[in-house]
């Protein structure tokens, strides 16, 4: 891609225009093989990010009932944990939230781009 713009002289009566042309086809093959890798991780990963938030969920209250109801004696390393899995799910979803306004950013931007247009 660093060489697709920049031309000598000499090279393109060597080589010809249609060097470039190559060039813009291979990047665009490459685009394309990284978009079915994308969505293939999104496929993989969208499900196992749901079931890890809402089991995440499930250990909260069960740890909340724990505190509540259940032994003293417990309710210290109760709290610990229950910091970690909060910690932990807290992560999840501000990674989840930092991509979604990227996304979203993204698309706001093109429409514009294609509105000005």
């Amino acid at each position: 891609i660093r060489h697709l713009g920049s031309f000598d002289s000499k090279d393109i009566v060597e080589t010809g225009s249609n060097d470039c042309y190559t060039d813009i086809v291979e990047v665009v093959k490459i685009h394309q093989r990284l978009i079915r890798y994308i969505n293939d991780l999104e496929d993989a990963f969208a499900v196992v990010n749901l079931i890890n938030v809402l089991l995440s969920s499930v250990n909260i209250c069960f740890v909340l009932f724990n505190i509540a109801f259940l032994d003293s004696w417990m309710e210290m390393s109760n709290k610990f944990y229950l910091g970690a899995v909060l910690t932990q799910t807290f992560i999840v979803c501000w990674c989840a939230d930092d991509i979604y306004r990227a996304v979203s950013c993204y698309f706001f931007h093109m429409t514009i781009k294609y509105c000005c247009y």
